[in-house]
């Protein structure tokens, strides 16, 4: 870690709109006063003005778990696919599936693709 640059009290009364603008754009300082260290200026965290993917599906998913609630069924049974339809939604994609009636009363929420199943040998 680099040490932040130090600053006396002077540079601060006559360079303060410069300091200003460096703390503005990412930089610490150390402040001084008689040689002695006293303070830090230091950036404040900017706002976020995004939500992460990640976050957006958790809110989904809680979204999602209210409407099957509200259809009065368990969403416990079907937590698994209850997140791949949130972190579907949170990409702005349909979800493709073979059971569009585990899905009843999300269409506000989700675009549900029913899919049929292939059939594979043990179904021959």
């Amino acid at each position: 870690m680099t040490a932040q640059p130090e600053i006396t009290q002077r540079d601060l009364r006559t360079r303060s709109k410069e300091i200003t603008d460096a703390v503005q754009g990412g930089q610490a300082f150390t402040a001084t006063r008689d040689g002695h260290r006293v303070g830090e200026l230091i950036p404040l965290r900017r706002r976020r003005r995004f939500v992460p993917r990640a976050e957006l599906a958790t809110r989904i998913h809680g979204r999602i778990c209210a409407a099957v609630v509200s259809t009065g069924r368990k969403p416990r049974r079907r937590v698994t696919d209850l997140m791949i339809a949130a972190v579907a939604a949170a990409e702005g994609l349909p979800l493709f599936t073979t059971d569009p009636d585990d899905f009843k009363g999300l269409d506000d929420l989700i675009t549900i693709v029913p899919v049929t199943r292939p059939e594979t040998r043990h179904d021959r």
